[in-house]
């Protein structure tokens, strides 16, 4: 990973939403999000990436982490909300 890779795609895949919809809602065109998420588009407008995190309930840093993988989500559904958060906040805490 380096400083500039963004995991939006995964982010939009994990959501549902596809290049023409994450258009709409980025205010952009289909080929400006399918540059992005192919690593084509380098200096990304902001308020696009804005619009897409309040869209989603995520925070724009969390574009630039990769997600979690499903073994890793599927050991902290097991757990109680009080527990996920507990384990959460201790992980930040790293």
């Amino acid at each position: 990973m380096t400083d500039n890779d963004i995991y939006l795609g995964d982010w939009l895949d994990f959501f549902g939403i596809g290049p023409v919809e994450a258009a709409k809602i980025a205010g952009c065109t289909p080929s400006y999000i399918s540059n992005i998420k192919r690593g084509a588009k380098k200096n990304i407008n902001a308020i696009y990436l804005l619009r897409l995190s309040e869209h989603m309930g995520v925070n724009v840093n969390d574009f630039f982490r990769p997600l979690p993988n499903k073994s890793q989500l599927q050991s902290l559904k097991s757990l109680s909300p009080k527990a996920q958060a507990a384990v959460l906040a201790g992980a930040q805490k790293r």
